[in-house]
C-alpha cells in the first residue's frame, strides 16, 4: 500500500499488469487496492468497487489473509456507498470470516471491526427500507 499520492491511476494500472504478468498476486492486489482508493477519493465508488474486488481475489490467491481482510472491508464500504446493502453485508461477512482466521493480537480487533460493519450494513438497509421511497430491487 505504498503508492498513494505518488502515482497516477494510469501508472498504477501499468504496474498492475506487470505484476500480474509475473504472477505476483499479492503485489498486484496491493496495486489494485491503491487504484480503488484513488477512485474512491475521486468520487467513483463503482469504479473503486471493481478494483477492491480484484484485490480480494488476488490476496486470496496469494494466501495473504491480512490484505484479504482489508480488501473485503473496502468492498463492503463501496457497496454501502452504492446503497447495495445485502451485498455489503456479504462482503463484511467475508471480512469477518477471514479476520477470524488471522493469527496474533490483531485478530480480535479485526473480527470485531467486521461485526460492526456487518451490523452497520443491516442497520442501513433497514433504515433505507423503512424510508420507503425507493424502487424494488431488480
Amino acid at each position: 500500500r505504498l503508492w498513494r499520492g505518488k502515482m497516477s491511476v494510469r501508472d498504477l494500472k501499468a504496474q498492475f499488469r506487470t505484476a500480474l504478468d509475473k504472477n505476483h498476486f499479492s503485489p498486484a492486489g496491493n496495486i489494485a487496492h491503491e487504484i480503488g482508493r484513488l477512485l474512491e477519493d475521486s468520487g467513483d465508488p463503482a469504479g473503486a468497487l471493481k478494483w477492491h474486488r480484484r484485490d480480494a481475489e488476488l490476496q486470496q490467491r496469494a494466501s495473504s489473509l491480512p490484505d484479504e481482510v482489508e480488501a473485503h472491508h473496502r468492498v463492503g464500504l463501496c457497496l454501502l456507498t452504492l446503497d447495495r446493502y445485502e451485498e455489503a453485508a456479504q462482503a463484511f461477512e467475508e471480512q469477518r470470516s477471514c479476520a477470524s482466521m488471522l493469527r496474533g493480537p490483531g485478530r480480535d480487533r479485526k473480527t470485531q471491526e467486521a461485526l460492526v460493519n456487518l451490523g452497520r450494513a443491516h442497520y442501513e438497509q433497514s433504515a433505507w427500507l423503512k424510508d420507503g421511497d425507493h424502487p424494488e430491487p431488480a
